[in-house]
């Protein structure tokens, strides 16, 4: 014992120092056993080492991670969780990956709701499924885009897109399909009337097989059907309530007559035989003028005469009464003159 407060070897005075319950070891102490206020200390001396140099509340490497009075901790690098990570908040300012599902309450990009900032986007390759659930829709007017399968597969049998186009709706309250052009034979079609068709304005038509035939309105209160070839109309009867006018030079009918307009002001009849079944009125320059094959003529002279003109030679006005037992052929003269005695006087007979 040196100065009484001290345990000191020889060349070493001040090893150890006792004061007020305090002991300095100058040196090293090494003990077997070290109890602090009866509490053995079982760490090695290389795991208290981890805690020389540690800085609270930031990550030293190789040393002991200690929070600072907040108990926040900065500076990790990488983290390995073998269990759940549990926290009210979690901030991620690089890249997640994430192995498994993500389950969340409410996904938000960038402050966004997830179904905005999705909405519109092409999803390059997604799950293929063959159901979905629709909404009934029977009563709202709007006009509703139609879906179909992109690139005309039509088998069904590959992954393929869905698409739609303006041109295409339909309206679940009118229950109307509008579209550009309708394809198709039409056959199984039912229930068309003039108020479903609807009308053609301007010079929308009617085709069939080509531009060529078509039926149109030209222009208000015209009907027009056109037709590159032939108009065929095959009914018993067909009847035309109004005037009809005929553009081109003739009518044939079925027998092959004719009635023409060959020349400007000159209609011909051709047939067989011709039977007018009610009255001829003829009216034309000097009363009018029937003109027959040879060039013979019957006519009503401005005067009142009634002419017959032949210009052959021989020719003759010729009566005759095909009765073959005992028919006679006459002409009567008679006046319709009130004058005279009793309507239709006979004046004279000449007979043969």
């Amino acid at each position: 014992m040196v100065d009484g407060g001290q345990i000191a070897l020889t060349g070493d005075t001040d090893l150890i120092t006792l004061a007020s319950g305090v002991v300095t070891v100058a040196g090293e102490l090494s003990a077997t056993t070290l109890d602090i206020n009866g509490t053995d200390i079982t760490s090695t001396a290389a795991e208290l080492n981890f805690n020389d140099g540690t800085s609270a509340g930031t990550v030293v490497a190789s040393k002991t991670v200690v929070v600072d009075a907040n108990k926040d901790i900065a500076s990790f690098r990488n983290i390995t969780l073998t269990g759940e990570l549990d926290a009210g908040s979690l901030d991620v300012s690089g890249n997640a990956d994430i192995d498994g599902t993500l389950e969340a309450d409410v996904i938000t990009v960038n402050g966004s709701s997830l179904a905005s900032v999705i909405q519109g986007t092409t999803v390059n390759s997604a799950t293929t499924g063959t159901n979905v659930v629709i909404t009934d829709n029977e009563s709202t007017s709007e006009n509703n885009a139609i879906v179909f399968v992109a690139n005309a597969d039509l088998d069904g049998n590959s992954s393929i897109g869905l698409e739609s186009d303006g041109d295409l709706h339909y309206n679940p309250s009118t229950g109307t399909v509008t579209a550009t052009a309708f394809v198709g034979d039409g056959s199984n079609i039912t229930g068309i009337t003039a108020s479903t068709i609807g009308t053609l304005n301007g010079s929308n038509a009617i085709s069939f097989r080509d531009t060529d035939l078509s039926i149109n309105s030209s222009t208000d209160g015209q009907m027009d059907i056109n037709a590159d070839v032939t108009l065929d109309i095959q009914a018993p009867t067909t009847a035309l309530s109004g005037d009809i006018t005929i553009s081109g030079n003739d009518i044939a009918f079925g027998n092959s007559e004719t009635i023409s307009n060959q020349s400007d002001n000159v209609i011909a009849i051709t047939s067989a035989s011709t039977t007018l079944s009610g009255d001829l009125t003829v009216t034309g320059n000097n009363g009018g003028l029937i003109t027959f094959g040879n060039g013979e003529t019957i006519s009503n002279e401005e005067n009142g005469d009634f002419l017959f003109t032949t210009a052959t030679a021989n020719g003759a006005i010729i009566l005759k009464n095909s009765n073959a037992s005992d028919g006679k052929a006459s002409i009567e003269l008679v006046s319709d003159n009130a004058n005279e005695v009793g309507d239709g006087y006979v004046d004279q007979i000449i007979e043969r």
